[in-house]
């Protein structure tokens, strides 16, 4: 009988020292597949802020050296005339690609790839300043009419939108409305060229 109980004793620690090992190693094997799992995210998280930084740092390089963007935003500036059929400098081209570029920033910034702080760091000045241009919005509304494409540029407006949300801009917004109440495009219309 004693040697019974002996057995049953000895099959129990087995048991139990194989149990508290088996528990020991999935526990173990959870607790490194968390930090796995972690590493893995923070290093994701890292990656994309690397990529977003190299992606605004891209696009403000392009702007920069633009000169034809530059020139644009010197005639906003001082509330000067833009499209040349208004009688401003500018061809059809040259403000397509000077909004389309904002019109990109904006779809960047509707994907996360680029966060708020750096497109209103980076670019927001120069968004509401454009968005708030009377021949700016005159010229939006004639290319939707006329291309057809009720959509154009919508990505811009969006991003205007957010950006004039925030307090920490609402000083610029009031600067760039100023030529919309000093400043009249000349007559004619985006849509018919004229």
């Amino acid at each position: 009988m004693r040697s019974a109980r002996l057995r049953r004793h000895r099959i129990q620690r087995i048991v139990t020292q194989g149990l508290s090992g088996a528990i020991g190693a999935i526990l173990g094997f959870l607790i490194s597949q968390s930090l796995a799992l972690y590493t893995f995210r923070v290093n994701l998280r890292t990656n994309k802020d690397i990529q977003m930084i190299n992606l605004a740092r891209d696009l403000n390089k392009s702007f920069a050296e633009n000169a034809t963007f530059g020139k644009i935003r010197m005639s906003i500036d001082a509330c000067g005339k833009l499209y040349r059929s208004w009688g401003g400098t500018f061809d059809s081209d040259q403000i397509n690609q000077y909004l389309n570029f904002f019109d990109d920033i904006g779809f960047y910034w509707s994907l996360g790839d680029l966060s708020n702080e750096i497109v209103y760091q980076m670019f927001g000045a120069y968004v509401v300043e454009a968005y708030e241009y009377p021949e700016i919005r005159r010229y939006i509304s004639g290319f939707r009419a006329n291309a057809g494409q009720k959509q154009a540029f919508e990505n811009f407006e969006k991003l205007a939108a957010a950006i004039e949300r925030n307090p920490d801009f609402a000083d610029l917004v009031a600067a760039a409305k100023v030529c919309g109440s000093t400043h009249s495009p000349a007559n004619g219309d985006a849509r018919n060229g004229s």
